[in-house]
């Protein structure tokens, strides 16, 4: 016999109720993950435009040419006197840098973790996500991949 004076949860309810708990939170923290990969990828498509701001500054007293030796990303290197921080990738990975043998075209990129491909920073201004994938030979080179 049930006594109706009692109050609380059988079994089953309980074990639904910590059912729907689990996969709520699994979904919101999908979400939270997904968010922070974004916001890393955010971060490192600012890190290149402060080193195209640079570049540039580098170029307008260098007579037009980019740095062709030297590395750029370092406090030490070509740069010094045109950036007051040097940003590094979130998760440690490295800007790459190539540059024409005249210095006069140079290309930045960095891989991507949402979509994987190369985002590119361009000597003629424009920036974006290539269509080539992390890893394709093609992004190691001072041309620009984007349309």
């Amino acid at each position: 016999m049930l006594n109706a004076g009692k109050r609380g949860f059988t079994l089953i309810e309980f074990m639904v109720a910590m059912t729907l708990v689990a996969v709520l939170s699994g979904i919101a923290m999908t979400n939270f993950m997904g968010s922070q990969r974004r916001g890393r990828d955010v971060r490192r498509q600012s890190d290149l435009n402060q080193y195209r701001i640079a570049l540039e500054n580098y170029a307008s007293v260098s007579g037009g040419v980019y740095p062709i030796s030297g590395d750029i990303f370092s406090p030490s290197g070509p740069l010094a006197n045109f950036l007051s921080g040097f940003p590094v990738d979130p998760q440690g990975n490295s800007y790459k840098y190539y540059v024409d043998t005249a210095g006069t075209n140079y290309v930045m990129w960095i891989c991507t973790e949402v979509a994987k491909t190369g985002y590119e920073a361009c000597s003629n201004g424009k920036s974006g996500n290539t269509s080539l994938v992390c890893g394709d030979s093609s992004l190691n080179d001072s041309t620009c991949d984007l349309p």
